[in-house]
């Protein structure tokens, strides 16, 4: 999906524009995973629930510029949640990073999930099959960290946004406690060899 650029941004607007970094050479193998992210949140004593869809890519390359390594493509939208004391939180297929910049968090915490020990630039036929056949609901696993969670103060400002911490939800929405994230796959949709 696009980003919209102008002035005011709506909620539908503010989506996870998906990267792809793909380096020049000649795929040789992949798989597309298709999964539903579902964010759980306690409130009252109540489990409640919003998800979002996602495709992610892994492509396999021979003789790109660092000789053999892979590349992914993300395809979805932010998780938009709206919590059931009010207001509403924007989960960013994004991971900040240390340095403050933002990098990939499903690509590589989708490996993780699943038990692939292959990074995305050694993922063999093994690995590409186990992502295809990927099914049902588990939790995310990433080290145990999480995509950036963001709100606005004011959803017609722009510049109202501020960052939700996982562990501090209540702080900023009250009652509202933060349970973790869980991926659910979809095998019949998946495929391997693309």
């Amino acid at each position: 999906m696009k980003q919209s650029t102008g002035k005011t941004i709506s909620r539908r607007a503010v989506l996870g524009s998906l990267c792809s970094l793909p380096l020049a050479g000649c795929q040789d193998g992949g798989a597309s995973v298709r999964y539903r992210v579902i964010a759980k949140v306690l409130y009252n004593g109540q489990t409640h629930e919003a998800s979002t869809v996602m495709e992610c890519r892994y492509s396999r390359l021979k003789n790109s510029l660092v000789g053999m390594g892979g590349s992914t493509t993300l395809y979805g939208e932010a998780l938009i949640f709206d919590l059931p004391a009010g207001g509403t939180i924007f989960i960013l297929p994004y991971l900040r990073s240390k340095g403050g910049g933002f990098s990939e968090i499903y690509e590589p915490g989708i490996l993780e999930t699943l038990g692939i020990k292959n990074s995305v630039g050694g993922l063999n036929d093994d690995d590409l099959q186990r992502l295809a056949e990927a099914a049902g609901r588990m939790p995310f696993n990433f080290y145990g960290r999480y995509p950036v969670m963001v709100a606005f103060q004011d959803e017609t400002k722009p510049k109202t946004i501020f960052e939700v911490l996982p562990g501090q939800m209540n702080e900023s929405f009250a009652g509202v406690t933060f349970i973790g994230l869980d991926v659910d796959f979809h095998p019949e949709v998946s495929r391997v060899g693309v």
